[in-house]
């Protein structure tokens, strides 16, 4: 979310370096699945958020 947000410190991320594993990971069941990221998150949290 902080990407697409453009919260000022995700430009300052080397996502190089960042190792998230392989397969996709569920912060909430049900939510909505980020591809780039293969991560599931609150879409209630995604769109109200600023």
């Amino acid at each position: 979310m902080s990407e697409k947000f453009n919260l000022p410190y995700f430009k300052k991320l080397n996502l190089e370096r960042i190792d998230l594993g392989r397969g996709k990971r569920v912060v909430v069941e049900g939510g909505s699945l980020d591809k780039k990221y293969n991560i599931t998150v609150d879409r209630a949290a995604e769109e109200n958020l600023f």
